[in-house]
């Protein structure tokens, strides 16, 4: 989703939905945590797009805030920001761009000789330019959550697969402990995906 705020501030901010919101609670209590802990300046330049080095000034931030809603992590750079969010059973990440000039753009022109030049420039305001808006916002919510994949879990959800991954007894019986890796199970589980996707 985009959403123009002003003529120089942009919002992207893909959802991902939980099937229901014990889901999501059960990690992103871990998720925000590491959001915290975890990440520096450098991750959250390199989350927006830009290598660290000597010539940048400004100044990165992360805080937390928690709300009726949920609780909302800010990651900012100069006048750009990147924010974890849940509501429900949603799970928001969203990019707002303030200076689109700091983004660059390719462009071409013609020089004296009639040849085409193509040159990456600042990026201006302007609608034509929202295909690269969305490029680099998604961009960023992207590499945030491929950060945040890396998350060490410890919630409810890993004490389950823990059980799950444990040879338990029922009816006298022993049962095998539950092995995700194991050729058996893949096999059974893709099998499995397969009947849901299938037309009925």
């Amino acid at each position: 989703m985009i959403d123009l705020i002003t003529s120089d501030v942009l919002s992207i901010a893909p959802d991902v939905l939980f099937k229901f919101q014990a889901d999501l609670q059960r990690i992103y209590k871990d998720l925000s945590t590491a959001a915290i802990i975890a990440f520096g300046a450098t991750d959250v330049m390199r989350f927006l797009g830009r290598k660290p080095h000597g010539g940048i000034a400004g100044e990165v931030i992360i805080d937390s805030k928690k709300r009726p809603q949920g609780t909302r992590i800010k990651f900012r750079m100069k006048r750009h920001s990147i924010k974890l969010c849940d509501h429900l059973n949603v799970l928001r990440i969203e990019t707002t761009l303030n200076n689109p000039a700091e983004f660059k753009i390719l462009t071409s022109s013609q020089n004296d000789q009639g040849q085409t030049v193509c040159r990456w420039s600042p990026m201006r305001k302007g609608v034509s330019n929202f295909w690269r808006y969305s490029q680099v916002g998604h961009g960023a919510n992207f590499r945030l959550i491929d950060a945040l994949a890396n998350a060490p879990l410890q919630g409810a959800a890993i004490a389950e697969l823990d059980r799950l991954s444990q040879s338990q007894s029922k009816d006298g019986h022993r049962v095998a402990a539950f092995n995700p890796a194991a050729s058996g199970t893949c096999t059974a589980s893709r099998s499995a995906a397969r009947r849901r996707s299938m037309p009925g």
